[in-house]
Parts: C-alpha cells; structure tokens; sequence
C-alpha cells in the first residue's frame, strides 16, 4: 500500500512534464527542418527524378517489345525443332540449326527477362524518391511556423509552471517518505515476524497431527522429542500453538498501530497549509505558568518564511506584559501580523474566523468547544502545542524550537 500522498501526484506530474518536453521537441525539431528547407531546390529535384522515370518507363516499354519479338521467334523455333516421328528427321542439319538457334533465343529472353526486371526495380526506387519528395513539399506547404512557434511558446509557459510544481512535489514526496522510513521499516519488521509465527503454528500443527496418529507411547516420544528441539525446549505442539497465537495477536495489534500511525503521517503530510493563525496568550504559558512571549519569538520566526502567520492576542495580554501593542508587537518578524483584541470571547472568535479559509489552520491547546460550528473546529484545522524544558513542540508541524526565558534567540531551531 502507498501511504505517501504526494506519489501519484509526483509521479502524474513527472509524466506531464516528460510529454510536455517530448512535444516541445518534436515543435523545435519541425521549426528547424521547415526553416532549412528549400523547396525550390527540392522543386528542381522532383521534376529530373520524373524526368528520369520517363526515360526509364521508355526504356522498359522498349525491352518488352524487344522481348514479345524474341519469343515468337522462340515459339517457331520450339516447333521446328521438334523431334517428330520420322527417325531422319532426328539428326537432320535443318532440325539441328533450328534446335540451336531456339536455344539462343531462349538465352536472350533470360536476358532480356533480366534487364526488364533490373530497370523495373531502378523504376520502383525513382518512384519511391518522387513520392518521398512530393511528400516532402506537401510537409512544407502544410506546415505553419507561425502556428509552431505559438505552439511552442505556449509549450514552454506550460513547463515552466510544471517544473516548479514537479520540484515541490518532489520535494513533498522526499520529506514525507523520510518520515514514513521509520513506520514503514517497523511495519514491514512486524510483517515479516507475523508470517514467520504463522508457518510456525503449521508446524505446530503438524506435529499435533503427528502425535494424534501415533499408535504407542513410543512413536508420541518420538514427535514430543523432535518439537521440543524444533521450538527451544518445548514439546508441546497444542502449547507450542497456543504461545505463537498468543505473540501473533500481539503482533497484530503492534501492526495495526503502525498502519495508524503509517495513515496518520499521510494524512498530517497532505494538508496544505498557507496561513497559521496562533492563539497568542495560549503559547505564553508553560503550564499555568505565564513565562512571556519567548516561544512565540521563536515559533513565528521559525514559521515566518513558509507560512503567512497571524498571531492573535486577547486583551488581557498587555497586563500581563506591562506593554502597549506596538511594543508587544515590535518583537516579532516584519511579516507576521500581530492583533490584539477586546476581550477573550472575542479572540477566540478572531482567531476562528481569521481561520475560516480551508487551508488557514489554528495553532492553540484550546478545543473551542463553544464555536464548534466555526470551520476551523468542524474541518479539525486545529493543531496542538507543547512547551517542555525551554522547547515549543509541534509534532504536526514536525518542529521543536528551543527558547530562552531572558533574551530572544530567533535563528536557534531546529526540526524533530
């Protein structure tokens, strides 16, 4: 099963970009060829090329009449040369001349059978170059390099928007197949161990058979002997059957985590996300310690260059603070908008509806279980937070960012 979404859009994009180069191509190849083409010259050729099979047609036409004569003249000889019934006439002179002149005629006919044959094949390939030529001027002729040329400016428009879509999809598909690496080893490991477990119970269960068929004591020793080898010491078939069903349901269950995770990866890498709309108070406090404004310097930062940001403050923050909004804002990146609202009811509804686009996602702990018919909540466009230990964890985003408490260190970030 392919988890990672990007593949078949990457792989559907590739093969656009391949045809799209193949018929810019093929358009340069044909702006190339018409541009050297000269059709006077290929005018002049055609005609000395018909002018040539007419001399070749005459001469053909004159070789078979040469040859209609030669083979009567054959045929009269054929009949004079007879043997017949009359034994003088078998060794008569006349008879003789006549059987040797056939024979010469028939030597002449082969040559002239030749030499029609020869000039009917030099025929056939001037034929064929007046057919290739004529083609050629009707290539020529049918051709438009005011067409071609607009055909492939328009060729070249289209792989330059597809080139850097290929490269970002390319890009995608790399980074989630990194973080689907670990998962996908780990599934195929458990994968692996679980078809190993089930030819084990097989065994198992033929060594019950086994013993089931056993006609004495001796014969079931014999199979308890040969299990207790093949499984490490136990000789027990229904025991040896009943532990490997028992790791083989865990295993399942190991497994069927892994897919979760496995569809959880690609479901998080799908998402396009362009604005990230922080609930600003919420990623002010470690706990229900108020520790200020640093994991938000450091998670806007971090975010700034790939995200329109929007950090949204309720009022109670410039209290908090001891500062007035253009200070609160002066220590964030030029291009994330700041705001800070009248009353905490009121931020929670900015933050939700400044988020309403479909790929405007909100970064708070808070689940806004009063505003559950805002599209950020239904759509689940709702991405937690931790702040651990000097750290802003956001496993969606696959950041963690350190901070300090006292001075603001922006550049220091680093991804899970």
């Amino acid at each position: 099963m392919e988890y990672n979404p990007f593949t078949e859009r990457f792989s559907a994009t590739q093969r656009q970009v391949q045809l799209t180069e193949e018929d810019a191509r093929e358009c340069s190849r044909q702006l190339f060829w018409h541009s050297n083409f000269n059709p006077g010259a290929e005018v002049e050729a055609l005609a000395a090329s018909k002018r040539e099979s007419g001399r070749i047609t005459s001469k053909i036409e004159g070789l078979k009449e040469d040859r209609t004569k030669e083979a009567t003249l054959e045929g009269n000889l054929s009949q004079t040369a007879k043997i017949g019934l009359d034994p003088r006439r078998w060794f008569s002179a006349e008879r003789i001349q006549n059987a040797k002149q056939r024979d010469e005629a028939r030597e002449r006919l082969a040559q002239l059978d030749k030499a029609i044959a020869d000039r009917e094949a030099e025929a056939g390939k001037v034929l064929q170059a007046c057919q290739q030529r004529q083609a050629q001027l009707d290539k020529h002729r049918a051709l438009d390099p005011l067409e071609l040329r607009a055909k492939l400016n328009s060729l070249e428009l289209r792989l330059e928007q597809l080139r850097p879509e290929l490269a970002n999809l390319q890009y995608d598909k790399q980074r989630v197949d990194a973080l689907l690496s670990a998962p996908l080893l780990e599934q195929r490991d458990l994968t692996n161990r679980l078809a190993s477990l089930e030819r084990e119970v097989k065994l198992a269960e033929s060594f019950d058979q086994r013993l089931s068929g056993a006609s004495n004591s001796y014969e079931k020793a014999m199979v308890h002997e040969e299990c207790s080898k093949t499984f490490g010491g136990e000789g027990r078939p229904g025991r040896v059957k009943q532990n490997k069903q028992r790791d083989m349901q865990a295993l399942r269950r190991n497994l069927e985590k892994v897919e979760a995770r496995l569809k959880q990866v690609a479901q998080l890498a799908s998402r396009e996300i362009s604005t990230l709309v922080i609930d600003g108070n919420n990623l002010c406090y470690e706990g229900r310690e108020f520790i200020g404004l640093e994991p938000l310097y450091a998670l806007t930062y971090a975010l700034a260059g790939n995200y329109r940001v929007i950090v949204v403050f309720d009022a109670g923050i410039r209290g908090l603070l001891r500062m007035n909004d253009q200070q609160i804002a002066y220590g964030f990146p030029r291009e994330v908008i700041v705001h800070i609202v009248a009353s905490k009811q009121a931020a929670d509804q900015t933050v939700l509806e400044t988020a309403s686009a479909s790929d405007a996602y909100v970064i708070s702990n808070d689940r806004f279980r009063d505003f559950t018919d805002k599209a950020a909540v239904s759509g689940q466009r709702l991405i937690r937070h931790e702040i651990l230990a000097g750290k802003v964890l956001i496993h969606d985003l696959n950041l963690a960012l350190p901070f300090e408490q006292e001075g603001r260190s922006p550049g220091d970030q680093h991804a899970i």
